[in-house]
């Protein structure tokens, strides 16, 4: 009885936090209003596919679904390697590939707090453009991207909306955490934005002036404007918990000019490329 009481207690925790009643769990999930009150309750024994469908009815996260099925009764099924796993290798060649695929445009590989695990060669150097922008992180100690932009030696300084921009990121990160109610990085990073918006005494403004159809960042150093916007790529039902972690973000040019620049830094990165290379060919006698 208590285990089944674990489980229940679960189902109750991420019904609540998702804001439903037992009806609409029943309505969605195909099982009666009865049944799944018998399953918070610990009268009715759940099957293994019970499990498993409820935790897509709650949208429960995969790092949390092997406790659900523990609970129940049932072995572990979703996995949480590390990134050098040889497992993943196979994904992880394939995000590679997504990154180097995408120049001359920037993209990073990032997790739902927005912690760095990669980078292409014209996002490394488009971080460099901006003075005290950290790089990438090495898979190790990643670098937080939202933090940079926080941060009055990063990024911050560069970013020509940064009130409405770090906002809007904000917003994001709160979806996030209502996903996964128990990401204490999470919450942490959305206490200090909120913290630094504070900081600043500013009020929220939507740019009804702009005619971009989504939000952009503006970056500005000098004379040099950069006005990108970016989609987020992620795996489609991920069987391991650090995969569902991970998102794509790809950066695009929102006009010409921002659009030659990328092929300008791109261009210097090939350049250099070029030039590391001869240095490191041995000259024949």
């Amino acid at each position: 009885m208590g285990q089944r009481n674990a489980f229940g207690s679960q189902i109750r925790y991420w019904r609540n936090a998702r804001g439903r009643t037992q009806l609409e769990v029943a309505m969605k999930s195909g099982y009666s209003q009865r049944h799944v009150s018998f399953l918070e309750s610990g009268r009715a024994r759940p099957s293994r596919e019970a499990v498993l469908v409820m935790a897509d009815t709650l949208d429960i996260p995969t790092s949390a679904r092997n406790g659900l099925l523990e609970a129940a009764g049932f072995a572990p099924l979703y996995t949480h390697e590390p990134l050098t796993s040889a497992r993943l290798e196979g994904v992880i060649t394939a995000l590679q590939e997504i990154l180097s695929s995408h120049q001359p445009f920037p993209a990073i590989l990032v997790d739902r707090a927005w912690n760095m695990f990669g980078a292409n060669e014209t996002a490394v150097a488009l971080f460099r453009h901006f003075p005290g922008t950290a790089d990438p992180g090495d898979g190790t100690t990643p670098t937080n991207a939202i933090r940079v932009c926080l941060d009055p030696g990063g990024l911050k300084p560069f970013i020509r909306n940064w009130d409405g921009f770090i906002r809007g990121m904000l917003g994001q990160l709160k979806r996030e955490l209502e996903h996964n109610v128990m990401h204490e990085e999470l919450s942490n990073l959305i206490a200090d934005i909120e913290a630094a918006i504070n900081a600043t005494g500013s009020r929220y403004t939507v740019d009804t002036e702009g005619n971009f159809p989504v939000a952009l960042l503006e970056l500005e150093k000098g004379e040099t404007r950069v006005d990108l916007y970016t989609m987020m790529s992620a795996f489609n039902m991920p069987m391991d918990a650090t995969l569902a972690e991970l998102r794509i973000e790809t950066f695009f040019p929102a006009n010409p000019e921002t659009r030659q620049f990328l092929n300008d830094l791109d261009e210097k990165v090939r350049d250099t490329e070029r030039e590391e290379s001869r240095a490191m060919t041995p000259v024949r006698q």
